[in-house]
């Protein structure tokens, strides 16, 4: 069962309260390349559950200027999955952990005069598993691997962040233009279940300008832009092959590029 309950409440015109409990799960199954008698006798793992709490207010002024969010939740993981390397050339997925993870959100844009917009999000994330279990760390288990460590939820960074802004242009024809750019920002992110040094992306930031034409009417658009302006480099991902020697594999974000793209609406 995934059960999901949910309560909101006005509290006047331009103020909003709600709170939630939602129930998740992702299917159980088997590690179907066993290569030892331990992966034969510990083939199968179960689902993962977790239960999400969140509670926030969103706000509106009474002329549409501005506009903001805040949510606080707080999601806890029973059985969670996590897909781990041994030095059999073999990926099982463990039912490894109890995992705990709060955080804060806040969002909100204003309208500055009559043709500028700013936008800004921030969040932030306290990640930490309650319990690991890995057989790996056992000293008598066969592939016993001292250096691996789970101080560090993968794909968790404390802090994350992004500002915009626009500057809008009404044109004498009856079309519009616009030009904006945003700054986004990301803390420290482990890509890795095993916290591997090399599958650890520091802090970095990406820049984004574009421009756009909408004709008449909303017919026509005309967008073009560049993505990763200052050339940022970064990883976005990581996959772990310590078992296949010593491999670990990163995929990066976009380079520096261009585009424009055209759009007809029928």
């Amino acid at each position: 069962m995934t059960p999901s309950f949910s309560l909101q409440k006005k509290l006047g015109d331009t103020l909003m309260w709600y709170v939630s409990a939602n129930r998740g799960f992702k299917s159980g199954g088997f590690n179907g390349r066993a290569n030892t008698a331990y992966d034969v006798a510990h083939a199968k793992y179960d689902p993962e559950y977790v239960w999400t709490y969140e509670t926030g207010l969103k706000l509106e002024s009474s002329d549409h200027r501005l506009r903001g969010a805040i949510a606080a939740f707080s999601s806890h993981y029973k059985d969670f999955q996590a897909r781990v390397s041994q030095d059999v050339n073999t990926f099982p997925v463990l039912n490894a952990a109890a995992l705990s993870i709060r955080g804060l959100e806040l969002e909100g844009s204003a309208l500055i005069g009559d043709h500028v917009t700013l936008m800004g999000q921030m969040s932030w994330l306290d990640a930490k598993y309650d319990r690991f279990d890995d057989f790996r760390l056992d000293p008598s288990f066969p592939g016993y691997d001292p250096t691996i460590s789970h101080a560090h939820v993968p794909f968790s960074p404390r802090f994350t962040a992004r500002v915009a802004v626009q500057r809008g242009f009404d044109l004498a024809n009856g079309s519009r233009l616009a030009f904006g750019g945003d700054l986004s920002y990301r803390a420290t992110t482990w890509l890795s279940v095993d916290n591997r040094d090399v599958l650890k992306q520091d802090y970095y930031s990406v820049v984004g300008l574009y421009g756009v034409w909408d004709s008449p009417q909303d017919t026509w658009q005309v967008r073009m832009g560049v993505r990763n302006l200052t050339d940022e480099h970064y990883m976005i991902d990581g996959q772990e092959f310590s078992s296949v020697a010593n491999i670990q594999t990163a995929y990066y974000g976009l380079p520096r590029n261009w585009y424009l793209s055209v759009r007809y609406n029928f």
